[in-house]
């Protein structure tokens, strides 16, 4: 009989338990002391992931060997005049939340003329406020095998957004939040989102990173929405954080029958990023689009992509796109993976990876799944990885374009298909003005 190769995980380090220990919101609601030790302990017998691992083989997570610490409310709040005018920005054009490394920035945010029944906040306040409402989200499993950083954020989570839309309401404005790393370093944040749509409600929710005078911190975040009957979520990531640092990400969508959720991701900062995206298709006719764009330029950047869509019911639809521009000595990893259960007949699913890699030192790992146990599906898959397309570069080169505007009006064509689906108008244009910097870069 075959042994079973048993994967020895790697020791978990100090700094992890004096952080469930030193927890800034270590009161609160009975239940959810319990429920951290629970997960806490859950994430402990599973331990920290290795490369020896099928899903981690690519990440080199010796970064949490360092420590990080918990980061008091910042007090010196001088934004520099750019960071001043995004802010002014995002508040004229959505209900805006602010978290200052890590913390609830209620002086910098903007919630005013919400319509009535929503509920809009973050988690600390709601918790206190609405724990009967949320405990049925927040008391659930979590497989710590598969999503270790979540079921460590299950334990650690000191703050995040809460948001609630009623039966039939339609938020006209979006709601952003924004998380600033501001002049620290060598500290974390375990920011928990939950969002709940209820059955016809309409929501756009943005989510942006930034930096400044910020170095090595570490970012682990984890998002719920759970989005009812006939409702619609279109769901926006902007990642543009600091060369030093550690981004991890567990991004949840439960869809309900002829639900929609329209995921787009954009990414160019950090020194490593882990994105781990599951649509959970549940009741029939339910659809999502998952998008995504990853920009990297400095020597040793990584960005990892995990996807995982679920179709477990009857004519749902899923589809997936996701591109990549690399340079410089930097890697990539893409893992696409559409499942379909048994019960799932009538499913049409489709997912592309394409990659160009501008540097002969840049690496892409791409990795496009499909398992199919049901009949009368629809399903097709395909990844592509290569240079910038002579001929085409010829073709403008001989209409009198310089090389360099003829190289970035192809990569400007190459991103246009993953913001086709951005509905709103500022949304692209801090997509463009993120590429637009990082193209300067390549």
């Amino acid at each position: 009989m075959k042994e079973r190769l048993e994967i020895k995980q790697a020791e978990q380090p100090a700094w992890l338990t004096a952080a469930l220990a030193s927890h800034p919101n270590s009161g609160g609601a009975v239940f959810m002391r319990d429920e951290r030790l629970r997960h806490f302990e859950q994430f402990s017998r599973r331990g920290l992931p290795t490369r020896r691992e099928e899903n981690w083989k690519y990440n080199d997570l010796s970064f949490l060997q360092a420590d990080f610490a918990w980061s008091p409310a910042a007090q010196d709040l001088a934004f520099s005049a750019e960071l001043q005018d995004v802010l002014a920005r995002r508040a004229q054009d959505s209900f805006l939340l602010v978290f200052i490394n890590g913390h609830y920035a209620p002086q910098c945010s903007a919630l005013a003329g919400l319509p009535k029944g929503v509920i809009l906040g973050s988690m600390r306040e709601a918790l206190e406020k609405h724990a009967t409402l949320m405990s049925a989200y927040l008391l659930k499993e979590i497989d710590a095998h598969r999503y270790p950083f979540a079921s460590l954020n299950a334990a650690l989570y000191a703050d995040g957004l809460f948001a609630y839309v009623p039966p039939g309401t339609v938020l006209e404005k979006p709601v952003h939040v924004l998380s600033l790393a501001l002049g620290q370093s060598g500290f974390m944040t375990q920011p928990r989102h939950l969002v709940i749509l209820e059955n016809d409600a309409l929501l756009t929710l943005t989510e942006e990173y930034r930096f400044e005078a910020a170095a090595r911190y570490l970012t682990n975040v984890s998002l719920d929405a759970y989005v009812g009957r006939s409702a619609s979520l279109n769901y926006y990531k902007l990642q543009n954080e600091a060369p030093d640092a550690r981004h991890l990400a567990n991004l949840f969508f439960h869809q309900k029958q002829r639900s929609t959720v329209n995921a787009c991701s954009f990414a160019v900062g950090g020194g490593f990023t882990r994105n781990d995206l599951t649509l959970l298709l549940q009741e029939p006719y339910a659809a999502c689009r998952a998008n995504g764009f990853y920009g990297l330029d400095a020597n040793g950047q990584v960005i990892d992509n995990h996807v995982h869509v679920e179709h477990a019911a009857k004519h749902t639809q899923s589809a997936m796109d996701y591109r990549g521009v690399l340079g410089g000595q930097s890697r990539g990893v893409f893992n696409g993976k559409v499942r379909v259960r048994p019960e799932a007949k009538k499913t049409e699913s489709r997912q592309f990876n394409h990659n160009l890699l501008l540097s002969p030192l840049a690496e892409i790992d791409s990795k496009p799944e499909l398992e199919i146990y049901a009949d009368e599906v629809q399903c097709r898959h395909g990844a592509t990885t290569g240079r910038l397309d002579e001929e085409s570069l010829f073709y403008l080169r001989a209409r009198g374009i310089e090389p360099q505007t003829a190289r970035i009006i192809l990569l400007q064509a190459f991103i246009e298909a993953v913001l086709t689906d951005v509905t709103l108008p500022w949304v692209k244009e801090a997509m463009h003005e993120l590429w637009g910097r990082h193209l300067d870069k390549l």
